[in-house]
């Protein structure tokens, strides 16, 4: 028996099946170079011998039978160079989000100081027409007040803000400047078909990233950064 390389329609003889697919241009066709097989088997070996899959990762060796799980394959950290950096200390990340964390979280060697409030006081002041920031009299949540970081109640580190209670200062001082008490300070600059805000930089930019209201390409996200931090005039509504 013999089988249409494309449908499932069978044949008594190798002449009746080659006639059937050359009526109905039925042949097995390699997806990158177009060329024609009688068979699957005799496709996949060409496939397989010469890499010629749609979705195939050389890197990696790989193939991907949908598209979209190949293109988000090909999105991984495995597959993105390190190639957003630091303005302080030049180490290198994979994206801009990570960057952005990087120097929120005080992590920087080369510039301690800054942290979520320094970068939004530097944001805030380059950004006078509120594009990607809230202005203060508007942003939602609270703000610690500089007397709960001393809010010991003879046991632990109170919290004024929602009473949770620390075994010491720093984690008392850290769990204030979390986002848990943090107003929403950054909008995606995508004002007019999106509305999302959110608590620190390196949120807003995760967002740019997964493309998910389509503001930028994620190819351009990291200019984007860099002009922020680098002060530039770039502040502008599409």
């Amino acid at each position: 028996m013999h089988k249409c390389a494309s449908c499932d329609a069978v044949f008594c003889t190798f002449e009746d099946c080659d006639m059937h697919m050359y009526e109905l241009n039925h042949w097995a066709v390699c997806e990158t170079c177009n060329r024609v097989f009688r068979t699957q088997q005799a496709l996949a070996v060409h496939m397989q011998e010469n890499a010629h899959y749609k979705c195939y990762c050389e890197r990696c060796d790989r193939i991907f039978n949908d598209n979209q799980v190949y293109r988000a394959h090909l999105q991984s950290k495995n597959h993105r160079s390190s190639t957003s950096k630091c303005l302080f200390c030049e180490s290198t990340f994979v994206t801009a989000s990570a960057v952005t964390n990087h120097i929120e979280s005080s992590s920087c060697r080369n510039a301690p100081l800054m942290n979520r409030d320094a970068v939004l006081r530097l944001v805030r002041a380059r950004d006078p027409t509120g594009v990607i920031t809230v202005p203060a009299s508007v942003a939602t949540g609270s703000s610690p007040h500089p007397n709960a970081m001393d809010s010991f109640n003879g046991q632990k580190w109170e919290c004024c803000l929602c009473h949770r209670q620390f075994n010491n200062s720093p984690a008392l001082k850290q769990h204030l400047l979390s986002p848990a008490h943090r107003g929403r300070d950054y909008r995606c600059p995508n004002q007019s078909k999106c509305a999302r805000q959110f608590t620190s930089m390196s949120s807003l930019f995760n967002h740019l990233e997964s493309h998910s209201c389509g503001y930028m390409p994620r190819s351009e996200v990291q200019a984007y950064l860099m002009q922020v931090l680098a002060g530039k005039e770039m502040f502008h509504r599409r």
